[in-house]
C-alpha cells in the first residue's frame, strides 16, 4: 500500500512573521532563496491575500526554530536584495463559526433553525437536489452579490465579523492568556489605534505564577559529616594526581 502525505501549508502562528512591503518585482521565489542561507527553517512562505496593490504587497513566512524566529523578529528589519524591509510579528484575524447548513455566521449546523434544507454557500438552493453543485451559478443569497455567501466580502458576515470584534474589545477576558488576536481594518474604530486583541491581565497573572515557581537550590555539601572522605594534606594532594595521571597514561 502507498501512502501520500499531505503536510499542512502552515505552521501554527506562533512562529510566523509578515514582511511588510515587498515590491511585487519580487517574487516569492526569489525572497525564499535570498532568506534560505540566513534562515535554514523556513518552513512556508506565501502572500498575504488582500494585502496585494499596484506596487508591493505583504509576505506571511513561517519559521520552524524559535531561535531563527527571535532573530528575525527582534531585528525588525529584513534586507532583500539591497532593500531593507520592514518585519513584525504575524497576528491571525479572528476567524467565525459559519454553520455549514444556512451558511450564517454565530452558530453550527446541529443546532441551526433558519433553514430546513443544506443551502448551498455558491447559489443557495439545496445542496442534496441531485444538481452538480460545484459548476452552479455563484450568487451570495445572504446579498445577492457575486460571491459565496461564506467569503468575509460579504456584508453580512462583515457586520457580524464587526460586532465580534466589538464585544471582544469590550470583554477581554474571554480571551484566554496566550491569544493574540489581529483587528482588520474594516473592524477598527476611526479614534483607536490599538490593532491586537489580547487579555493582560490573564498574561499578568499567567506571568506572576511563573515568577513565584519554586527555584531548584544547590544540594550544599555538609562538611561537618564525619562519613565523608578526609582531605588530603597538602604535601600528599600534588603526588596523588601525579600517580593518577599515571595510571591513565
Amino acid at each position: 500500500m502507498k501512502l501520500i502525505t499531505h503536510p499542512p501549508k502552515h505552521l501554527p502562528p506562533q512562529r510566523s512573521v509578515i514582511l511588510k512591503w515587498v515590491k511585487n518585482t519580487i517574487s516569492s521565489d526569489e525572497v525564499k532563496d535570498e532568506l534560505a542561507s540566513r534562515f535554514k527553517s523556513i518552513y512556508a512562505l506565501e502572500d498575504i491575500i488582500g494585502t496585494s496593490n499596484t506596487r508591493n504587497r505583504h509576505i506571511r513566512i513561517d519559521l520552524g526554530d524559535e531561535t531563527e524566529y527571535n532573530t528575525m523578529l527582534n531585528s525588525g528589519k529584513v534586507t532583500i536584495f539591497g532593500q531593507l524591509l520592514d518585519c513584525d510579528e504575524y497576528l491571525p484575524a479572528p476567524k467565525l463559526l459559519i454553520c455549514s447548513k444556512c451558511n450564517l455566521p454565530g452558530h453550527i449546523k446541529k443546532i441551526c433553525s433558519n433553514s430546513q434544507v443544506e443551502m448551498c454557500r455558491r447559489c443557495g438552493k439545496n445542496r442534496n437536489d441531485g444538481e452538480n453543485h460545484k459548476m452552479c451559478e455563484i450568487k451570495c443569497h445572504h446579498c445577492g452579490g457575486i460571491h459565496t455567501s461564506t467569503d468575509y466580502i460579504c456584508p453580512v458576515i462583515q457586520k457580524y465579523r464587526r460586532e465580534l470584534v466589538l464585544e471582544l474589545r469590550s470583554r477581554p477576558d474571554l480571551l484566554p492568556a496566550q491569544a493574540q488576536l489581529f483587528i482588520p481594518p474594516e473592524c477598527r474604530e476611526p479614534e483607536q489605534r490599538t490593532r491586537v486583541l489580547e487579555n493582560k491581565a490573564a498574561q499578568h497573572e499567567q506571568q506572576l505564577k511563573i515568577n513565584q515557581q519554586p527555584q531548584r537550590s544547590c544540594i550544599k555539601f555538609n562538611y561537618s559529616n564525619q562519613n565523608q572522605w578526609p582531605s588530603l594534606p597538602s604535601s600528599l594532594s600534588s603526588h596523588a594526581t601525579v600517580v593518577c595521571e599515571d595510571n591513565v597514561m
